[in-house]
Formats: structure tokens, C-alpha cells, sequence
């Protein structure tokens, strides 16, 4: 038993969210209303529910947490905190949000589970389609966290807009080099040499 994705913990972080000052109208909402900054903890995965070696190829997840917020929380009440879920996936990988909650709770209950699913909601031809489609989904070629950009899986409410997020790292980093087995050690090791910043953009 455990998380149903991002099982694997490759890293967790404390840093540093500050929000710029003078933002556009449109962008100047919620946590982005004032300038700031604030206490946050990032946490680094692999997309699978298992347990898997790094060198495979896998979604890789960038979650931050903004500590010490003050506001409406989205599922009601109010929260001192602000999530940013993000992939290395452009795209998000379901139309709906209804199927990619189906499909969780399958693939939680294994394969078996996952493939009767799959049959059942879309028969043994659209089955075979999904399982042939989620197979391409482009998951290869990742640089590493301080290399490929990760997005927001949905967009996010920004005031009376819906934005998409993209977090882009700044810094200067090395090509990277060989085969990686252990994808946390590897940004630790350009922490050792100098902070890492990165860039929170909405579109």
C-alpha cells in the first residue's frame, strides 16, 4: 500500500519562492497579488507507483509547496499553503479529469485491475488504443531537474483566467553527461557548487 503515483521520493528541498513585483494585471492574482517571499518545500519523484532504478524512463514529478499564504483554498476554507504539481509532460495525459481519476484507482489495484478498467470503460479495441497511447507519451529524453522544463499536468485559476504553469531553471548548468542512475544525487550535485534558480511562468 501507498501512493498510487510518484511512490518514489527522489529528493526533498527547502527554498525560497519570492513573487516579483509590478506583475501584469492578469498574472497579479491570489499568491501573486504582492510581492514577497516565502518559506517552500520541494519535493522530487518518479511518476510509477513502484519502486523503479532511476535509469528508467518514467514521468519525473516537481512539487512545490508554498508555505505561509493566507487566502481561499480551492477546495473551500481558507489555507496557509500553495501546491504546484508539475510534470515533465507538456501535455496532460487525459481529456478529462474524471478518467484520469478512474485510471489511478485502477492502476492503485494493479495490473490486473488496470487492464479490466480499461476493457470495461472502453471495450478491447479502445483499450488497446489507450494502453498504445499512453505507451508514446514523450517521457524520453529527460535531462534532468535543472534541464527540462516541467508543467502544470492542468491549468490553474489565476483570478477570472485559467493559466498553464511552466517552471524553467535559470541557472547555468553543464551538458549532461552518461547515463544517470540516481536523478536526485545529480541536481545535489550542482547544489554543492551554487544555489539553482528557477522560473515560475503562466501562461
Amino acid at each position: 500500500k501507498g501512493r498510487a503515483l510518484h511512490r518514489k521520493q527522489l529528493l526533498g528541498l527547502p527554498a525560497r519562492f519570492t513573487v516579483l513585483p509590478n506583475l501584469p494585471a492578469h498574472a497579479a492574482q491570489g499568491l501573486f497579488a504582492q510581492a514577497g517571499s516565502y518559506d517552500a518545500w520541494i519535493r522530487l519523484s518518479n511518476g510509477k507507483g513502484g519502486i523503479e532504478p532511476d535509469k528508467k524512463t518514467d514521468v519525473r514529478g516537481f512539487a512545490i509547496k508554498v508555505l505561509g499564504v493566507q487566502g481561499e483554498g480551492a477546495l473551500g476554507g481558507t489555507t496557509d499553503a500553495q501546491d504546484f504539481l508539475l510534470i515533465n509532460l507538456p501535455a496532460f495525459a487525459f481529456p478529462h479529469s474524471y478518467e484520469f481519476m478512474d485510471f489511478v484507482l485502477a492502476i492503485s489495484q494493479g495490473g490486473a485491475a488496470l487492464f479490466k478498467h480499461l476493457f470495461r470503460r472502453y471495450g478491447i479495441l479502445g483499450a488497446l488504443t489507450q494502453l498504445k497511447r499512453l505507451s508514446k507519451l514523450p517521457i524520453k529524453g529527460f535531462k534532468g531537474f535543472a534541464r527540462s522544463p516541467m508543467f502544470s499536468g492542468a491549468p490553474i485559476a489565476c483570478g477570472a483566467y485559467a493559466a498553464r504553469v511552466r517552471l524553467v531553471c535559470t541557472s547555468p548548468v553543464p551538458a549532461l553527461q552518461g547515463t544517470v542512475n540516481n536523478w536526485g544525487e545529480e541536481l545535489l550535485s550542482h547544489l554543492q557548487n551554487a544555489p539553482l534558480h528557477y522560473q515560475l511562468q503562466l501562461q
